[in-house]
Parts: C-alpha cells; structure tokens; sequence
C-alpha cells in the first residue's frame, strides 16, 4: 500500500535537497534511534525523520526551530526499538511500520502500558500508517519498507531523496539476519543496489542459529520424552517459536502439541498463524489450563519472574518431570532454578555475525557507512571496510551530504568521499516525476522452511535419535487406577504418581534389528534414558523406576499375553518364524532364560531356577580390537583376562552410552596420534611409513608400540551372548549421531574408556 503523507503540490516541485544531517538520539541507551535532517535549497524549513524510538528518547534537544518532523520510521515492535513512541509523536506525525507490526502494535502497546511505556495507547495507534511500498513523506523525499528477518514483521527501511542531479538512497538495515523470522523474509543486500548511505545496525551475535537450533531441540526432545515443557521468550520471539517448534515437531514426524499462552498468544492471533498443532490461550484462570505431560507451552515476558511465564514456572518448579527452556534476551539474566524442574537457557539474539556484516558490505558497497546499536564507538573494528565509516558515540550533529556530494567524517583530512557508480535517473531526465518500481515485496511465506530460519535440522534429528525411535506419541499422565486395569502386576500399580516417558527404540523393518522389546529385558538402563535424558535424572530415577515402569501398559498387556501363551505352548516358538534369536537378559548369576520363552520386564525377576536352561552352549560372537588397546588391557589384567576386561568394559559403556545418549566424552575416534615435527621430517617420515603399508604416521607410532608392548592377544575377542546384547551394539553403530564406522570402533572406544577410567 502506498501513502501520500505530503500535498501534491509539495511533491511535484522544483525543492531539491541541497544537505542532509544526522543525529544519534539516545547513545547512553541502545544507539538504535537516529533523527534524520533533509534541508533544501529554497526552503527555509528542514524535513526530518527519525528512525525507531528507542528507550530515553526525546527530540526537544535535537529539532531546531525551523525543523519539522515528517515521520517516524518503526522498524519492528521490540522493546528497545518503540518505548519511545509516545515521548516523540506529536499532532498528525505519522508513525510508519510494516503492515504487520501495524497490526500487532495496539497489543504490544497495551502491554507496554503496563511497564510505563505508554500511558495514552490510542494516540499512538492512531499515528500508525501501514506501509509495504514508496510513500513520500516530504518534499522531495519517500520511504520503502524491505525485510530484515529477525523478528515475525521486521523491516529496515530505504529512504530515498531528490537533489539537482537525481536521486540518492539511504539504507536503514535496522535489527536484521539473513534468516527468516517466522516465514517473514531475511534482509537481502541485493534488496536495493543503489544504496549510497547505510546505516547499519552491527549487534552480531556469533551463534545465533546455533542457539535456537539448541533451544528448539531441547524443547521437542523433552516434550517427545513425556516432560511437560515451558518455553519462555519475549512475546514477539515467543511467537516466532511457535512457528518453529510446530513446524519442527509436523517435520520430524514428533506430533508434539504446541501451547501459547498469554500475551503472546494474543500476538499469533494478531499475526493470523494458523498451524494445525498450536493451540492458543490467551487468558487462563488455571495453569492446568496450559500444562500438560508431552505437550510444550510457550509464554512471555522471556525470564519467568512475572506475567504468564510466572504463573506457569511456578505451577512447575517443584516437578522433576517437568522443563523449563528460556530463550533469554541481551542484557537480561535467566533463573537459575534450583528446584527439581530441569531450567535450561538459550541466548534470544537474533543478529548476524561479523562475517555476515562484512559481506553486507561487500554486496552494497555504499559510499558512507553509519554504525548504529553500538556503545562507544567502534575504534578501529572496521578499518577493513571500503567505504566511509562513521562511527560516534556522541549526539552531536553530522553532516552526511551537501552540495551534491556524500562527505567523509570530521575527523578525516579530504572533505568528499568517492563519488558512487549510479544508473541513469529516467524520472530527473525526464523532468517530472514518474514513480519508483517497488522494490520488493514483505509478504510472508505460507510454510516455514526450517533451514531457511537458520535451524539445524539435522542437529534435531540426532538430538531426538530419531534413528532408533518408533511411532508411537509420548504418553499422558495415567493414575493408578487406569493402571491396575490393565494389568495386575505389583510394579505396575506402585506406578500411580509416575508420568509415563515414552520409550524410543529403533525404526526397524526385520525382526533381528533393536526394539524396545530387546532393551528393556537388558536390565542395563531404564528406556527413559535410552530416550536421550540426562544421566542425572536417569540416576535419580534408578532407584525407583524398573524397565517395566518406562513401557507403555498397553505394551505391558501385550506382552503380559505374550508370555501366558508362549509358557502354555513353547513349542509355538519353535517356528520357522522364531529363527531369530531372541533377546536374553543380563542377570547378577549369569544364568540364561531359555530361548524359545520370550523373557519380559514383567515376568524377569520372577524366573526361579526351575525355569532356567543348565549346560546350554552359549552363543558366541567376536570383536575387533585395536592390538594396541588389547596390549595395555594384558599389561593391566593379564593375557588369560583379557576378554572379561573387554566383556565388561563393552557393558559399562553401553549403560553409559544409553544414559547420557551419547558415547563418553573423548572416546570416539581417539586413537589417533598427533605427531608433531617439522615440515621436512613430517615428509620423509610419512615417505617411509608409506613403503611400509601403513596409512599414516598415527598407523606406525601405534604399530611400534605395540610390537614395544610385546603383546600376544592378537586382535579378536570373542564375547557370549548372554554377556552382551550384540544387537544393542549394532544399534549403536547404526547410530549415526554416534560416529561409530565399525563394531570394532565400537569396542575400542569402550575398552580405551575402560582403560582411561581411574576406577577401572
């Protein structure tokens, strides 16, 4: 849409802007805000505009008597960027925002009268002016509004100004990344190629998207393990997180149900989202109302001392099945928690890194640069960059343009910077004015594209080990009675204050492959810690919970039926269907069930030795080990002990691999040497270790010290079936989140963290 803010009259004229200035507003605050200042050859009064009203701003000390405010340019509806609003605006100034912070600013502002931002809320609205096109807004000069990502409806803004010779572009980027936000478009350099000024906001935040990557996993994984999750974030991120964490959860197949509540939820409706997953709660008596097992309920302000986030976290600190996340915002401090509840924080920095900035510059090459949302000025950050740098930590007037050309900084010897590569202006040859094509549109995509919006989707897939998942939804909360229902044995009913996990074992298409069925009978760990929670909460729970408690009860009905018919008739399991061998249970006396009688969580401890097989050969399978591993283990236990210490080994990192959900620090691909030496001996070594047949110089140092260590272990060992779950290897190995290539790397990160291990 398009708005004529000035009298016809004014903007056909032969008024040309003869100078152009500018001021920081509030640079003991933010150093967001700017007050622009166009002055003209045959006017006496001055047009200025100011960009965004930061916090302390007031334009008293700035505008001079013959200055006149044209508009206010809001480049989005955070905080530090509109507090301001109601300080500045005055008689019909109009306040100039996309479309979509125009439609959501009634509501931010009602919120912000409750902090002391504004106290006269319709005033202010009734200055908005959406705008999504050229609007002039004073003689000779008209604005655009270009996308800038970093939050749902954010923009920067061109301002382009006419003087004798044509027109010239300033380019304000405010708050951008190059990411989308909530389906609305990332900033583009390209966006406007005739750019002369910028005025550059160069906040950068060097792991952004790895930040919000991180947050969104640890959301999604909690809440697909069964946790009830709040998600805490400023109104407008908060609204952007729901997008992402919908969009994620409907990706990865998750069906994770998304709340929003509050304030917040009044912004997602303002915006019109509409995601089948996302449920939105604007006011709530009750918090129950909100918080549920398995579903993720996001609420602002982003640290939950107050407003709905408070009432929420409160409802939630003293439950140790429940999760905090808070995406917290610059300058803020997050809760540390200290209750039972899990309490994680992500940095809400949704800026570029300095990488980006440089090849912003690049790609505009303008003539001037003006840093802004900065403290202290920049010293010698940007000396790297080609055009003018201006960068001040003072409010005092700065001369940009005059007489026809862009000016260097004050403190610099020449007075004119280099004059730009400009196309030709049709509309000033043509001596009328024609109107400018718009330069590009701000409309919001209808999907979200994750990586698009900077998330790792990779990054979710493995934290959610999504490879060794099956399909069912996480489970509710169940009371005791449901349970008893359903099934008669003791441990179930002991289950009735317990929040049910869901188990995530592997997508499998043969019956030989990791389930669910073939962990739990392990006795190794509970399958909410295979389900990727963290070793503490798993240490917390061992005391209490059994296999059986993290099983769903409709699986314990299954396999409670499973069990009557197979000891009715075990011959039935001696079908050509029954070939694969069937998972047998890890147990203090090393006894085997028997392998046509599928052994359960529910029936395990209740084996006695009449039910046990006596003298049946065990089967045996064998690993490669690295001979120098093999070679430190009989210095440590002795050739005839080898295999125990690998067997044992192998089952402790297993349990350690399944509680953490990934393998010991520093034990994958470790044994690696880094031989240091310098360039010419690096090269005749490397020569020689080649007409050996080794592969590199790690190769030969450890095949010398092994030959030095004198081993005699050779490189297999073979462990029983009964010791160790072969399967539950190979479903680590299958694993790629875990970097395993082979089984035998498998068994040396296991044995070399045995070895490293000072209780071993």
């Amino acid at each position: 849409m398009s708005a004529d803010l000035v009298d016809d009259a004014d903007v056909v004229t032969e008024h040309a802007v003869s100078s152009v200035s500018y001021h920081h507003v509030n640079v003991e605050a933010g150093n967001e805000s700017v007050l622009l200042r166009f002055e003209y050859e045959n006017r006496e009064q001055a047009s200025c505009i100011l960009v965004d009203a930061g916090e302390g701003v007031e334009l008293g000390p700035y505008l001079r008597p013959n200055d006149s405010l044209a508009a206010v340019c809001l480049t989005h509806a955070h905080a530090d960027h509109y507090q301001s609003l109601e300080n500045v605006v005055r008689g019909d100034v109009p306040i100039l925002a996309s479309p979509s912070t125009a439609e959501i600013l009634e509501t931010v502002l009602t919120s912000a009268a409750d902090r002391g931002f504004v106290t006269d809320t319709s005033r202010v609205c009734e200055a908005v002016n959406p705008v999504d096109t050229w609007t002039d807004v004073a003689p000779g000069v008209r604005v655009h509004p270009v996308p800038s990502g970093h939050a749902p409806g954010a923009v920067g803004f061109v301002i382009r100004f006419r003087d004798d010779d044509g027109t010239h572009d300033i380019l304000f980027t405010g708050d951008f990344t190059s990411e989308s936000a909530g389906g609305y478009p990332g900033f583009d350099p390209d966006v406007a190629p005739d750019v002369e000024a910028l005025f550059l906001t160069v906040a950068t935040a060097e792991s952004s998207s790895d930040e919000l990557t991180a947050g969104i996993a640890t959301a999604l994984e909690r809440a697909h393990g069964g946790a009830s999750v709040l998600v805490t974030a400023g109104g407008l991120d908060a609204v952007h997180l729901a997008t992402l964490l919908a969009s994620a959860s409907t990706e990865l197949d998750l069906d994770v149900p998304i709340r929003i509540a509050g304030q917040a939820a009044k912004l997602y409706e303002d915006l019109e989202y509409e995601f089948d997953d996302v449920h939105t709660i604007p006011e709530f008596e009750h918090t129950t109302e909100c918080l549920d097992s398995g579903a993720i309920t996001i609420a602002g302000p982003d640290v939950p001392t107050e407003g709905s986030s408070g009432r929420l976290y409160d409802a939630l600190s003293d439950d140790p099945n429940a999760c905090l996340v808070q995406f917290v915002s610059s300058g803020k401090s997050p809760i540390s928690g200290g209750g039972p509840c899990a309490t994680f924080d992500f940095a809400a920095t949704a800026h570029p890194s300095r990488d980006v900035l440089d090849s912003v510059i690049d790609e505009i090459d303008p003539v001037e640069v003006v840093t802004i949302h900065e403290h202290g000025g920049a010293g010698g950050r940007y000396n790297d960059w080609k055009p003018c740098v201006w960068s001040y930590d003072s409010d005092e007037k700065l001369t940009l343009f005059e007489e026809g050309r862009w000016l260097t900084p004050p403190l610099m010897r020449s007075r004119f910077a280099r004059v730009p590569d400009r196309p030709m202006d049709l509309g000033f040859l043509a001596g009328q004015e024609i109107g400018d094509l718009p330069l590009v549109s701000l409309d919001r995509s209808e999907t979200i594209d994750l990586e698009e919006e900077g998330i790792d989707i990779e990054q979710l897939r493995d934290r959610l080990h999504l490879g060794h998942r099956d399909d069912h939804k996480p489970t509710q909360n169940t009371t005791s009675k449901q349970m008893t229902d359903e099934s008669e044995t003791p441990d179930q009913t002991n289950r009735s204050e317990q929040k049910l996990f869901k188990t995530v074992g592997a997508d499998v298409e043969q019956q030989d492959t990791l389930s669910n069925d073939s962990i739990t009978p392990k006795g190794l760990v509970s399958a909410r810690a295979w389900n990727g929670l963290s070793a503490q909460e798993a240490a917390q729970s061992s005391g209490t919970e059994t296999n059986q408690e993290d099983s769903d009860p409709e699986d314990h009905d299954q396999k409670s039926q499973a069990t009557e018919s197979d000891t009715a008739s075990a011959t039935e399991a001696e079908t050509e269907d029954s070939e694969v061998e069937k998972p047998t249970t890890a147990r203090d006396d090393d006894t085997i069930p028997t392998e046509d009688t599928r052994v359960t969580t529910d029936t395990v401890d209740e084996k006695n030795s009449d039910e046990r097989i006596h003298g049946a050969e065990s089967a045996q399978f064998s690993l490669e080990v690295d001979p120098l591993l093999l070679a430190l283990v009989e210095r440590e236990v002795g050739a005839g002990s080898i295999e125990s210490f690998v067997t044992e080994s192998i089952q402790a990192y297993l349990e350690a691999l399944l509680r953490a959900g990934e393998p010991p620090e520093g034990t994958v691909g470790s044994l690696e040497f880094d031989v240091t030496a310098g360039t010419r001996l690096t090269q005749a070594l490397e020569r020689v270790v080649g007409d050996d047949g080794h592969d590199s110089l790690s190769s030969f140092v450890r095949t010398a010290l092994t030959d030095l260590l004198g081993t005699t272990a050779g490189t297999e060992v073979s462990i029983s079936d009964h010791q160790v779950d072969e399967r539950l290897i190979e479903a680590a190995v299958a694993n790629d989140k875990h970097g395993f290539d082979t089984r035998g790397d498998f068994a040396d990160a296991a044995t070399l963290w045995a070895l490293s291990n000072e209780e071993n």
